[in-house]
């Protein structure tokens, strides 16, 4: 089982890497967009307690999960610019003519 563990260790630091990059890559929307905020606090406050607490290796393998959809999910909330347009009417209100 220890070729498992470290396939899914490169797979995970694959996805660290990317969440990163895209960060880095977006940077002017990330300090915008909320969505980014809480998956990047949420995945902090999931981790850090995980990591001081957790002293076994199995256990935080198995739950290293938690950081790994924080991780996943921050290029996916990064692609969703979100962007107040105070030229915009209102959803649901009629058209200026």
């Amino acid at each position: 089982m220890f070729w498992f563990t470290e396939l899914d260790t490169v797979i995970f630091d694959l996805i660290v890497l990317c969440a990163a990059f895209a960060l880095v890559l977006r940077r002017s929307v990330f300090w915008r967009n909320p969505l980014v905020w809480f998956l990047a606090l949420l995945t902090l406050l999931a981790g850090l307690p995980l990591a001081y607490v957790v002293t076994n290796y199995g256990t935080l393998f198995r739950l290293r999960e938690m950081i790994y959809i924080g991780l996943a999910l921050t290029p996916l909330a990064l692609a969703t610019s979100w962007r107040r347009d105070e030229t915009a009417a209102p959803p649901g209100a009629a058209p200026a003519s």
